[in-house]
């Protein structure tokens, strides 16, 4: 049954992949996929969205910044990371950041569903 949930998920390496779109689309409502955080940026008054996917790559990554100004300004909606390699700087930088989930990269629909579920 497809949960009444919407998606904003950004990072090029996540929206390539068609197999993925597919699977979250029978599992949630809505998905929008942006490539870039400056797409993303211009999603999201589009509306509500439950939960916001992001690919990282390190603790210095800018979409780091950004889920955390994002955070902010709409609310305490769930942030999942989606990242290539977890250590324990990423980890610390995603906390610091509000993230509330950390997937590994390439992400698949079973661990965000999992990751989503699991929130805090």
């Amino acid at each position: 049954m497809k949960e009444q949930v919407s998606l904003l998920i950004a990072g090029a390496p996540l929206a390539a992949d068609a197999r993925l779109a597919r699977s979250l689309a029978r599992d949630f409502a809505l998905v929008e996929w942006a490539d870039d955080l400056p797409t993303a940026e211009r999603l999201l008054p589009r509306c509500h969205f439950d939960c916001i996917v992001v690919h990282v790559e390190s603790p210095q990554d800018p979409a780091l910044g950004w889920i955390s100004r994002v955070r902010r300004e709409a609310g305490p909606g769930p942030t999942i990371l989606v990242a290539a390699g977890a250590d324990a700087g990423l980890a610390a930088a995603a906390r610091r950041a509000g993230a509330t989930g950390c997937v590994a990269s390439p992400l698949d629909a079973a661990a965000l569903r999992e990751a989503y579920d699991g929130r805090s």
